[in-house]
C-alpha cells in the first residue's frame, strides 16, 4: 500500500507525466493491477465470518489510501488543466488522470457496498467522488419530487426534505462525509418508494411520509419546527380541551410505535432522534394543556355543603387510598376504571380522562414511597383526630 501510495503522489504528478507521456499505458496497467489485487481482498475479506475484528482496521486503511490519493489526483488533474487553453479539448494526461480517477473510486464504491458500517463515517469525501455522487444524486432527486408531489406531499414539507440534498448537488463547495452521502442516498431511495406505492389520500400519505422520517431519524431542527408547528395548527380546531388532550395522547403512543433504524444514525451526527425530540414535546404540551384544562375547570369556593363534596388529594394520593379501600374490603366488586370515575369528580376534573386514568392505573399498582409517606402522614392526623373525639366521648361519658 505504501508503494502504491508513492507511486501515485511521485510518478502521476503533472511534472513528472510532462515528460513520459510514453509511459502513460504502463503507468495504468499498474493502476489496474492494484485496483485487481485490492478487489480480490475486498473478496476475500467479505468471505470471512462478519465478526472478525480486522475487517475495520482494513477496510478503513483502504477507504484512508483512496481517498488521499483522489485528492493528490484531483490536484494535480487541476494543476495540469490550468497549463491548458480555455478552449483546448482533453488531452492525453488529462484522460489519464480521469481513467485512474475512475479505478480508485470503483474500491470505494465496493467499500460502500460491502463494508459500509467499517468505513470512517466522518471523513470527507474526495472531491472527485463528491462529483461523482453528485451526478448520481441529481436525476434520482428530480424522480422523488416528481412522485412526491404526484402523491400530494405537502409543498412545506417537501421542500424542507429535498433542500439539504439539493444544495448538495447545486455546490460543488458543499463537502459531505461518507456518513452523510449514505444519508441522503438512502433518503432518496426510502421516499421514492414509499411514492412508488399504491396511491392513498394525500392525508394518508403525508402521514406515511412522516413515519419514514422519523424511522430514518430526520433530525433536523427545520423538520422539529415544521412538526410542532403543524400540530399546534392541527390542535385549535378541537374547541373541547379534552379531545386536544386525547389527541396528544394517540400521536405520543403512535410516535413511540415507530422502530428507529438498528445504527441509531440520523441527519445530524450527535443530535438528539427526532422521535425523542417529538414525544418529549407532545408530553410537554399534554401537560400544559391538561394544566390550563384543570385551572379552568376548578370551581370557586362555594358553600359549606358544596365543599364536602371535593377532595383535594393528587391522582396518585387518591390510587394508593383506593387500593388500600378495596385490600381492606372498605370499597368492594369495584374496577379500577369505575373507582377513577367515582373519584374524578371529587378531583375537580370534568369528566374522564384517558390520559389522567392511565396515571390513576399505573399508580394504582405502583405507588411512589413519596405517596406512601404522604398519605401516612394525613393519615396519622385523621388518627389523631378519631383519638380527640374518643377522649372526649369517654369523657362525657365519665361525667
Amino acid at each position: 500500500m505504501k508503494t502504491f501510495n508513492q507511486f501515485v503522489t511521485v510518478q502521476l504528478s503533472p511534472e513528472t507525466l510532462a515528460g513520459n507521456t510514453d509511459s502513460l499505458p504502463a503507468y495504468l496497467s499498474r493502476v489496474q493491477e492494484e485496483k485487481l489485487r485490492i478487489t480480490g481482498q475486498l473478496l476475500e475479506l467479505a468471505s470471512l465470518p462478519a465478526e472478525e475484528k480486522e475487517h475495520a482496521t482494513i477496510v478503513q486503511q483502504w477507504q484512508g489510501m483512496c481517498v488521499e490519493l483522489l485528492e493528490a489526483l484531483h490536484r494535480f488533474r487541476f494543476s495540469h488543466r490550468a497549463t491548458l487553453t480555455a478552449s483546448a479539448e482533453p488531452d492525453g494526461i488529462d484522460l489519464f488522470y480521469g481513467s485512474v480517477e475512475e479505478m480508485l473510486q470503483a474500491i470505494l464504491v465496493g467499500l460502500e457496498q460491502h463494508f459500509k458500517d467499517h468505513l470512517l463515517p466522518e471523513l470527507p469525501l474526495p472531491l472527485s467522488y463528491a462529483a461523482r455522487a453528485r451526478q448520481q444524486l441529481a436525476p434520482r432527486i428530480k424522480d422523488a419530487e416528481r412522485l412526491l408531489k404526484k402523491n400530494g406531499l405537502d409543498p412545506d414539507l417537501l421542500e424542507l426534505l429535498l433542500a439539504p440534498v439539493k444544495v448538495f448537488i447545486d455546490d460543488a463547495d458543499v463537502r459531505l462525509s461518507f456518513r452523510e452521502l449514505v444519508y441522503y442516498r438512502e433518503l432518496v431511495s426510502q421516499l421514492c418508494s414509499a411514492a412508488s406505492l399504491e396511491a392513498v389520500p394525500a392525508d394518508q400519505f403525508n402521514l406515511q411520509v412522516h413515519y419514514l422520517l422519523v424511522h430514518l431519524n430526520f433530525n433536523s431542527v427545520e423538520y422539529f419546527l415544521y412538526c410542532t408547528s403543524r400540530m399546534r395548527k392541527w390542535l385549535k380546531q378541537f374547541t373541547d380541551m379534552q379531545d386536544r388532550i386525547n389527541t396528544l395522547t394517540w400521536c405520543i403512543k403512535e410516535v413511540k410505535a415507530i422502530p428507529m433504524l438498528h445504527n441509531g444514525r440520523g441527519f445530524r451526527a450527535g443530535g438528539f432522534p427526532v422521535k425523542d425530540q417529538l414525544g418529549a414535546w407532545l408530553e410537554e404540551e399534554r401537560i400544559f394543556i391538561r394544566t390550563v384544562m384543570e385551572t379552568m375547570m376548578a370551581k370557586p369556593a362555594g358553600h359549606a355543603e358544596e365543599e364536602k363534596m371535593r377532595a383535594f388529594l393528587t391522582i396518585p394520593q387518591a390510587a394508593l387510598m383506593a387500593r388500600v379501600y378495596m385490600e381492606e374490603g372498605i370499597i368492594r366488586s369495584a374496577s379500577i376504571q369505575q373507582i377513577f370515575s367515582t373519584v374524578a369528580g371529587m378531583l375537580q376534573l370534568k369528566k374522564t380522562d384517558a390520559g389522567m386514568e392511565d396515571v390513576f392505573r399505573l399508580k394504582f399498582f405502583n405507588p411512589s414511597l413519596a405517596t406512601v409517606m404522604t398519605c401516612k402522614s394525613w393519615l396519622n392526623r385523621v388518627l389523631d383526630r378519631l383519638n380527640d373525639y374518643e377522649d372526649q366521648m369517654r369523657a362525657y361519658i365519665d361525667n
